[in-house]
């Protein structure tokens, strides 16, 4: 028997049963017009990019970059362009997680030459939004960064443990910072409504579907990243 969470010393769902508090408030129904993928998805890591986009105050004809392309990086990719987001940069070391994010209709960036490219492509006013999903000290101040004077920085990354606050920077540009742990249930009475009208389409990050038998495969094939592995979904 374990709880789910957040925080290192939680050992999450990976279990034959789990302890789940509150359990009445935070079941419901899947709603007409949902798969059930969709529905895994929205559990967890589609209402965080959403959430991320939120923070980052994504809205109609804003500039955004979002920094770190596995499946929620990509999640808030779709969710910034269904916010009305003008333009969308897609920042990651892998070459196939950027072009994973060039197919979704972001311009796909390498972190070496992500400052370079955005400054030159807005003449130096960089970007509004900036969206961090990795949770390291290096990707969270590389969007710091990339965002403009008056911008916001999301942080969604949750394996940040410390970080050298760079505040004299943050001042200069007036930059707001949030960093948060998404509350699934404030944000599924925005995204039920995006998924019925076919806005999102999260289940474009669904990789590869096994058996619950191939379990320790997929912990193999996702721990190596082989096989384009992005989301891997165990059905019985």
């Amino acid at each position: 028997m374990k709880v789910y969470g957040i925080g290192r010393e939680l050992e999450g769902c990976q279990a034959e049963a789990i302890l789940v508090p509150a359990g009445d408030f935070n079941a419901i129904p899947i709603p007409e017009g949902i798969t059930d993928e969709q529905a895994l998805l929205l559990t967890d890591s589609l209402s965080t990019a959403y959430m991320g986009c939120v923070n980052a105050d994504v809205a109609p004809g804003k500039s955004v970059v979002v920094v770190g392309l596995g499946p929620i990086g990509l999640h808030a990719i779709e969710c910034a362009l269904s916010l009305g987001a003008e333009c969308v940069y897609a920042v990651d070391l892998l070459p196939a997680r950027r072009e994973a994010a060039r197919a979704m209709g972001a311009i796909a960036l390498d972190p070496a030459t992500a400052l370079e490219a955005i400054t030159q492509a807005t003449s130096g006013r960089l970007v509004d939004c900036a969206i961090e999903v990795v949770g390291a000290a290096v990707t969270t101040q590389l969007a710091l960064d990339l965002v403009g004077k008056q911008g916001t920085v999301s942080v969604i990354g949750a394996g940040l443990v410390r970080f050298d606050f760079p505040i004299q920077s943050v001042f200069r540009k007036a930059v707001t910072f949030r960093a948060s742990v998404c509350s699934v249930q404030r944000h599924l009475p925005a995204l039920i409504p995006l998924l019925q009208e076919g806005r999102l389409r999260p289940e474009r990050v669904i990789s590869h579907r096994m058996g619950l038998s191939d379990g320790a495969a997929a912990y193999r094939l996702f721990d190596r990243r082989e096989d384009g592995v992005l989301k891997i979904v165990l059905r019985p």
